[in-house]
């Protein structure tokens, strides 16, 4: 009895067969797929519609399970995409980095040889992507479909007339407020004659 329970637990630690994915990696794989890399979201295809990191693609941590043990015919029936292939690179990322954990012990399971996990996940590459770091900016800058890809030159022309538009937006905000300062005034010495 002592054996067996010793031999369950070693083989419970058995090291999980994946690398950590940082915000750099997963940008640079974004902006230019590679061909023997996969990037799987994870999320409920809610979420997923919501948005999501150019160049990946959906399949549920519900459903992912069931779908890596189908044939490859059957999961690209299933999903819409072609099915990875076990010595490719798979790397999963979901809302926090959660799921995907739980998506690379799966695949791992179930026989996938490189497993990355984009550990930061969606949080971290919105919040990246919001930064001013000019290599988050043409990563999120690509579009998720082939062909629809804007220049450097055409992005930083968005960016430009985004940020202008931003300024106009401020000086209207103090305009207006400047207005309403100036209108309360009017009025409070519009009260004070009426008392006189």
């Amino acid at each position: 009895m002592l054996r067996y329970s010793r031999r369950c637990f070693s083989s419970s630690l058995r090291r999980l067969r994946q690398s950590i994915w940082s915000y750099e990696s997963v940008a640079s794989h974004a902006a230019s797929p590679a061909q023997k890399t996969r990037l799987v979201d994870v999320r409920e295809t809610d979420e997923y519609a919501a948005g999501a990191i150019p160049s990946a693609v959906n399949v549920p941590l519900s459903r992912l399970e069931q779908l890596l043990a189908m044939s490859p015919e059957d999961y690209e029936r299933s999903t819409g995409h072609v099915k990875p292939k076990h010595d490719e690179t798979v790397v999963f990322y979901c809302r926090s980095g959660v799921r995907s954990s739980k998506a690379s012990e799966i695949a791992d399971r179930l026989g996938f040889k490189d497993i990355g996990n984009y550990k930061g996940s969606y949080l971290d590459w919105t919040a990246r992507a919001a930064s001013p770091d000019p290599h988050a900016e043409v990563a999120s800058a690509q579009a998720s479909t082939a062909g629809d890809q804007i220049s450097l030159k055409e992005m930083n022309e968005r960016e430009a007339t985004r940020q202008g538009e931003a300024q106009a937006h401020t000086l209207s905000h103090d305009e207006a407020s400047e207005s309403v300062k100036n209108g309360s005034e009017l009025a409070d010495q519009g009260q004070q004659s009426k008392f006189s």
